[in-house]
């Protein structure tokens, strides 16, 4: 599978040095993304109706969310939801969901639904923009510190897999924003930098 962009979506990519894997952005729709899996937050409340959820739920209905409504859900819990782009109208085959009750860093869950999802043997991934909308509670203060989190969760991921002899099993990354340019363009910056 590809991480071919639909029509709609404009794309970019950022070298990050040294670490193996492929990062892009992407300025769209995360369902219609190809990729092997979508890592999204989930909180364990159970409300799961807007943003990416909501995104999710339009194109494959409650399929990837039924397989987390029967879980225990706790901070930093992965749950990996199988499915297959050939029975709904996305383009992207599995959810990865991490329950963050922002009580960790972001660090932490971008870290852990990327080990969880090279454990599953995913290939290619998408992140939606966690943390980033209005919500009570919010760990970071700024898209800065947000993205500069996002990094730091996928340098876990690899620091991890090289300190067992291992290289990363994900191959790409993209960051899928939905309408928010300063979003993109601080990503572009940061990932650059790094």
């Amino acid at each position: 599978m590809s991480m071919d962009k639909d029509k709609n979506n404009e794309s970019g990519e950022d070298s990050v040095k040294n670490i193996g894997i492929r990062i892009v952005r992407i300025s769209g729709d995360i369902t219609r993304v190809d990729s092997d899996a979508i890592i999204t937050a989930i909180n364990s409340g159970r409300l799961w109706f807007g943003g990416i959820d909501g995104a999710i739920q339009r194109v494959a209905g409650n399929m990837y969310h039924n397989q987390a409504v029967n879980e225990e859900l706790s901070d930093l819990k992965v749950i990996i939801a199988r499915g297959d782009h050939n029975n709904h109208k996305g383009k992207f085959d599995n959810v990865v969901f991490v329950v963050d009750d922002l009580k960790s860093e972001l660090r932490g869950v971008i870290a852990r639904g990327l080990e969880e999802a090279d454990a599953a043997g995913f290939k290619k991934v998408t992140i939606p923009a966690i943390r980033t909308g209005v919500m009570l509670g919010a760990v970071e203060k700024s898209l800065e510190q947000i993205v500069d989190e996002y990094m730091k969760g996928i340098m876990r991921y690899v620091g991890r897999k090289r300190i067992k002899g291992q290289v990363p099993g994900i191959q790409t990354i993209a960051f899928v924003t939905y309408n928010n340019p300063e979003l993109e363009e601080i990503m572009h910056r940061i990932m650059v930098a790094q």
